[in-house]
């Protein structure tokens, strides 16, 4: 199974979801939005993805996003629920 962690720099909840794939040994690459080249590649997963990323009220995305096989997690719990 392959993994993608989409992530944010000083973000806790994406600490948290890294700590539990370390965890657990899974392996993952790990993207993070807030670097140059992490914000071009989260807009081309982003652009193909629309329809099933939430949004906060605000416009907002929710980090961390976990990449699963093709299955989109999304937010702390969600995630870290899915890994037990």
């Amino acid at each position: 199974m392959e993994y993608i962690l989409y992530s944010l720099p000083n973000c806790s909840m994406c600490d948290k979801v890294k700590n539990q794939l370390k965890e657990k040994g899974i392996n993952y690459k790990e993207v993070n939005a807030g670097s140059r080249e992490g914000k071009i590649n989260f807009r081309n997963f982003y652009s193909g993805n629309k329809e099933k990323i939430q949004r906060e009220d605000n416009g907002a995305i929710p980090f961390p996003i976990l990449l699963a096989d093709g299955n989109i997690i999304q937010g702390l719990e969600k995630i870290i629920n899915s890994l037990n």
